[in-house]
């Protein structure tokens, strides 16, 4: 009876495309600077350990909704495991040279063109309570989000690209809230 109700969903599971490989973190990494380019965004990349408390406490403040807010509209985020610091080791040097001093988590922010901008790590996550801050996190995520764009100054250089190209040009008020 139970194989008769689910053989037309196993059968769709059939169907379905096979995964993609994953990401490496450097094609993540990649990834995120092309859309950081194309939404006017910062690229944030986490140094974590999923063994980490202080990682898995960071975990839960960027669930905490002003903190999700400035993530989502601010930045295209690409999270790095480095295990018990044997994996993405050299890509994370790259990014962050004193990491193996100042610890996990760290984070640093990218500008669109992939230039290091800002990073903090370690005990600096940490205000005046035990373990990462939701004020100091706070802080430096608005501190380097993108300036606003002026709105006439992009829809003038979009009319432009238009003419040039030859293409209609689609207009959409809106706001990311």
């Amino acid at each position: 009876m139970l194989a008769t109700l689910l053989t037309p969903f196993l059968n769709f599971a059939l169907l379905l495309p096979e995964q993609e490989d994953p990401l490496s973190p450097d094609q993540e990494i990649q990834a995120a600077l092309l859309k950081a380019d194309r939404d006017h965004k910062r690229v944030l990349l986490r140094l974590e350990s999923e063994w980490c408390p202080d990682c898995l406490a960071l975990e839960k403040l960027q669930r905490k909704r002003k903190i999700w807010k400035l993530l989502d509209y601010e930045y295209a985020v690409v999270r790095v495991e480095l295990g018990k610091m044997d994996q993405n080791i050299s890509l994370a040097l790259r990014w962050a040279p004193d990491l193996e001093t100042v610890g996990t988590p760290y984070w640093v922010v990218l500008d669109a063109q992939g230039k290091k901008l800002d990073s903090v790590g370690g005990a600096a996550l940490y205000g005046e309570e035990p373990g990462p801050s939701a004020k100091v996190l706070s802080t430096f995520l608005k501190k380097n989000q993108t300036k606003p764009q002026v709105a006439l100054k992009v829809l003038e250089e979009a009319r432009l690209e238009a003419v040039r190209t030859k293409k209609q040009l689609f207009v959409h008020l809106g706001a990311p809230w």
